[in-house]
């Protein structure tokens, strides 16, 4: 597992890869078209470590909301 921190923008997101997305107010979880089960797995392991008993908003690539 490895985790990178990248800019908040939308070219940073790949989609062979998981994201965290952290402000203020709420944690997103950004799932690429390409990962599989095990890379999400790992994302909640590695949110668990950072944001732990925080409930995230999970978000799939091409089917994110209008806030996201």
């Amino acid at each position: 597992m490895q985790a990178l921190q990248v800019e908040p923008v939308a070219p940073s997101l790949n989609s062979s890869s998981c994201y965290i997305l952290h402000n203020d107010s709420s944690v997103l979880t950004w799932t690429g078209n390409l990962t599989t089960s095990e890379d999400q797995e790992l994302m909640e392991r590695q949110l668990d470590l950072i944001e732990p008993n925080t409930q995230s908003k999970p978000q799939k690539e091409g089917s994110e909301a209008e806030q996201f």
